[in-house]
């Protein structure tokens, strides 16, 4: 039993590690269609340098690799990166330690899974979010608002005037007509008898009056939204809608995904085995983090816990077709087993300490007897 508690608890030599909390991002909040830089933290876990690499995968679609990295030994680390493109929609980054120079003797933690990772939506690609975009339709990265009502400028149907009034409609102005004809024609005509050595002129008089005056008098009684027999006026204000898209964190990522649950079978003490079940059609792949900082993947794994206390256990499960869903399962390694060695040792040295008061005890009795 001691040469097999000693075996536990030696060290690997050349031993590189990563866990799922080592995987970060060049900037704390993330945007579709922007790019940043994925590291990851590499610890070498070892008694001596190693040296190795880290291939990156968005499910499973290659990423790239990173640059290679010699880690000093007794838990010293490094940080690798890779330049990558966040793509729309949620999303899981693997990383697996590769090329290790000396071998790698424990590939139980060369595999780490991200958490999934929800970006900011950017309907128009300008990379500011729509949350924080003032005219998320069409990209303006400069965000000018000259008027400072909220609306950026080239969504701004009037982008100087904060309260975005529409103009007044132009009038259709006054205009004043009469029409009055008058016509007076006046006939006089006189002759009178004179003697007849006395010429008599004759008396015309003929008066004509002829006035002619004309004006039109016409204003618009109609207001907005009066029909004057000609046309319907009719004034409105219009101003974009603003739309936010909350996103809610769910365990399923795809549309079709099926139910999914996790089959746990104990094999030993601090050892289980862990089915990933899924009603989704298809190849899929899924990946793991047992709640310990160490990851794997496959549909069926063993794992080995290395201290007791309670697990979350996780699966994300991804499809042919790319959507990503999680399930997760708790487990729990109580140190009051009688498979665990540790137990065992204490029971047996409480055992051996009583075994052995009792012969002090039997001792010092048969000596006050004589």
């Amino acid at each position: 039993m001691f040469f097999s508690v000693a075996a536990e608890a030696a060290d690997y030599v050349y031993d590189l590690g990563i866990r799922n909390t080592d995987i970060t991002f060049s900037k704390g909040t993330i945007v579709a269609g922007e790019s940043v830089r994925i590291y990851a933290r590499v610890t070498n876990y070892g008694t001596k340098d190693i040296s190795g690499y880290v291939t990156f995968y968005q499910g499973e679609r290659l990423i790239g690799d990173s640059q290679v990295v010699t880690v000093r030994s007794d838990s010293s680390y490094d940080d690798v990166w890779v330049d990558f493109t966040i793509p729309q929609g949620a999303f899981n980054i693997r990383a697996e330690i590769k090329g290790t120079s000396p071998q790698d003797q424990n590939p139980s933690n060369d595999v780490a899974i991200s958490q999934t990772f929800y970006p900011e939506p950017d309907k128009d690609g300008d990379l500011i979010p729509d949350s924080q975009d003032n005219c998320k339709d069409i990209a303006n990265p400069d965000q000018a608002d000259r008027d400072h009502d909220g609306i950026g400028d080239v969504c701004d149907q009037y982008p100087d005037d904060p309260t975005n009034t529409p103009p007044a409609p132009p009038g259709n102005g006054s205009n004043s007509n009469s029409n009055t004809n008058g016509n007076t024609n006046r006939n006089t005509n006189q002759n009178a008898n004179l003697p007849v050595n006395q010429p008599k002129p004759p008396v015309n008089t003929n008066t004509s009056a002829n006035s002619n005056s004309n004006s039109n008098v016409n204003s618009p009684t109609e207001g907005p939204g009066t029909d004057t027999g000609f046309g319907l006026v009719n004034n409105s204000t219009s101003s974009p809608a603003n739309s936010t898209t909350t996103v809610d964190e769910t365990s399923s990522t795809g549309g079709e995904s099926g139910a999914n649950s996790i089959s746990v079978r104990r094999v030993g003490w601090d050892t289980f085995d862990f089915t990933a079940v899924s009603e989704t059609a298809g190849r899929k792949t899924v990946f793991w983090n047992f709640g310990d900082g160490e990851s794997g993947a496959g549909e069926s794994v063993r794992h080995r816990f290395k201290k007791t206390g309670d697990y979350a256990v996780k699966a994300a499960i991804t499809s042919e077709r790319g959507e990503v869903s999680e399930t997760s399962a708790r487990v729990s390694i109580s140190f009051f087993n009688f498979g665990n060695w540790k137990l065992i040792l204490v029971l047996s040295g409480i055992l051996l300490a009583a075994i052995i008061f009792g012969i002090l005890a039997a001792r010092a009795g048969r000596k006050e007897d004589k």
